[in-house]
């Protein structure tokens, strides 16, 4: 996947804790890429961050179809439940009427 261009061309949806990018792809699945700096946190941090969201994409994985997600955390996912963050991918992707 090249996350620069589904950052760049995708569209974008911003929130307290997370940005979340999605272009279309023509491979029938969906790809996922996490984004996580420094301003984050330390690498404990930013590692825990990324497992949550891996485990909220694991959830959503089989209701989406050909789609390309870039997912950049903000500072505030550093101390963010997992449901926060749930709640935060699903309200991005169903923006978008992707989710389903």
């Amino acid at each position: 996947m090249d996350v620069q261009s589904a950052q760049r061309l995708g569209r974008r949806r911003a929130g307290r804790f997370l940005v979340v990018s999605v272009r279309d792809n023509s491979l029938g699945h969906p790809r996922f890429a996490l984004a996580v700096s420094k301003k984050v946190g330390g690498a404990v941090v930013r590692n825990r961050v990324k497992r949550r969201l891996r485990e909220v994409f694991r959830h959503l994985r089989p209701h989406l179809r050909g789609v390309d997600v870039v997912v950049s955390a903000r500072p505030d996912a550093a101390t963010a439940p997992i449901d926060v963050l749930d709640h935060a991918v699903y309200t991005a992707l169903s923006a978008w009427r992707i989710s389903g």
